[in-house]
């Protein structure tokens, strides 16, 4: 029996950080969300795993090559356009010869198939959906069926009032190659919105089987803090199969860490391999640290998740976050409630700070941010969402200085931009385009002490020049 993961989606959910990481390779205690799907295959049995690709698809490529490495033979079939969770199938004919199994790159599971490979078998079904129990269905794909396991209705993300069964697709499936004859090559078809609706109407052999065991979807920012908290726990027995060391309860480290005799931990904690702890730190329960970060002294972490190459300085605070690799944070930052940070950039700032729990997507509905803008004002932040590309990366940049110098600052800021600023009206937002398709919102009366601009990423050099020039009187704070 084959396999098929699929691996070409943007992982918008989970946009900033799956910009430059694709969501397969979005790490689960510091290895690759992939790396998963494909044990878990081979645990069932399954050896040959043909893998659709699209979104960063060359370093899907080069992080699982041909399989070897995992003990399988992989294949990739690539999407020039997004086909859909079951549009891609049709690409896969010439891989496809006789039943197969499809997982999603974000599921993280426990499951043992065997028992619904069998039902599948014996029930003659022509797609077995695999369900699991789930408290709050209302986010995922419900479903209905007989006593036989037939499947009579099935519904994706229902509304509170029409939740008719606690049982939810998995997005694990057993399929039998005559179901690819339903499906189109010329356009986007997924199996939740067009295949199971068409295979219902045709009163096709579309089955349900239920398993019992973990099971989560780590696609959104919450999940994917949860598939952390409940991978630290005893109970998933990761750390039987990994090779760090219990340095007291609940704390694991990996080879060639240095941790300072003076920095506290709390389990559960688990530190990657080569990562070194400064004195007087505290890591706090519900961390995981990745390979080779850095964090330095007198800094708090807690409920938090680093990616590879982390570098944390001194006298940092930092609850609730996920930080992707190689970001830098600078002194004294403090980050809590899933600011998220991506990329290879650093991060200039003394305070970094975010309210409540928000996440910002560029590619559905562009960024968002806290409505501080002065009333009225042209480049309002409502107007200015319908105006910032959606693939922009955007930094925003607040720069802190009494009232009285805001006209001078504001003027700096344009002058180092501009050659002539002649009549410009510094009361109002500012949009300045630059070179490059490159451009600027500056809002100087937005707050009693702030000026904040928007702007893409590589301006912020802009922003300390003024700094620079403005000596001490000014701060600046940034985030992305």
């Amino acid at each position: 029996m084959k396999g098929v993961i699929l691996a070409g989606g943007k992982g918008s959910r989970m946009s900033p950080l799956t910009l430059l990481t694709p969501k397969p390779l979005v790490p689960i205690m510091n290895i690759p969300v992939i790396d998963l799907c494909i044990s878990w295959l081979k645990s069932q049995g399954v050896t040959e795993i043909a893998i659709t690709i699209h979104h960063l698809a060359t370093k899907i490529q080069k992080h699982c090559g041909d399989g070897s490495k995992y003990g399988v033979k992989l294949v990739y079939f690539y999407e020039t356009n997004p086909m859909g969770t079951a549009g891609g199938l049709q690409a896969l004919k010439e891989f496809i010869d006789g039943t197969f199994i499809v997982i999603s790159s974000d599921v993280v599971n426990q499951f043992d198939l065997q028992k619904a490979i069998t039902f599948h078998f014996e029930s003659r079904s022509d797609l077995t959906i695999v369900t699991t129990k789930m408290s709050h269905p209302e986010h995922y794909g419900i479903v209905i069926k007989d006593k036989k396991g037939k499947v009579r209705c099935f519904l994706e993300k229902p509304p509170q009032h029409l939740i008719f069964s606690d049982q939810i697709n998995t997005g694990i499936y057993i399929i039998e190659p005559a179901i690819l004859n339903y499906i189109p090559s010329d356009r986007p078809f997924d199996f939740s919105h067009d295949l199971f609706p068409l295979l219902l109407q045709k009163n096709f052999p579309l089955y349900s089987f239920s398993l019992e065991g973990y099971w989560i979807d780590i696609g959104q920012i919450h999940t994917y803090h949860q598939v952390h908290r409940d991978s630290l726990s005893s109970f998933l027995g990761w750390e039987i199969k990994r090779g760090y060391k219990q340095i007291k309860k609940g704390v694991w480290i990996g080879p060639n860490c240095e941790i300072d005799p003076l920095c506290s931990m709390e389990g559960p904690v688990l530190i990657g391999e080569g990562s070194k702890l400064g004195s007087n730190t505290i890591i706090g329960a519900n961390t995981v640290i990745g390979n080779n970060c850095v964090i330095e002294s007198d800094c708090f972490l807690e409920d938090c998740i680093l990616w590879d190459g982390v570098q944390i300085k001194k006298d940092s605070h930092i609850v609730n976050c996920v930080i992707a690799s190689f970001v830098v944070v600078e002194e004294g930052a403090s980050m809590v409630d899933n600011m998220l940070v991506f990329g290879k950039k650093e991060i200039q700032s003394k305070l970094i700070r975010s309210v409540t729990p928000q996440s910002v997507d560029f590619f559905e509905s562009g960024p968002t941010y806290e409505h501080e803008d002065h009333p009225g004002s042209e480049y309002s932040m409502e107007k200015l969402e319908t105006k910032i590309p959606f693939d922009a990366i955007v930094t925003v940049t607040k720069i802190h200085c009494p009232s009285n110098l805001k006209s001078k600052m504001v003027r700096i800021l344009i002058e180092s931009m501009l050659e002539n600023t002649k009549d410009i009206n510094i009361k109002e937002g500012i949009k300045l385009h630059l070179s490059d398709n490159r451009w600027v919102y500056i809002f100087p009366f937005e707050m009693e002490d702030y000026i904040t601009i928007y702007t893409h990423a590589e301006s912020i050099e802009v922003a300390r020049a003024m700094a620079y020039e403005c000596r001490n009187q000014i701060t600046i704070y940034q985030g992305v």
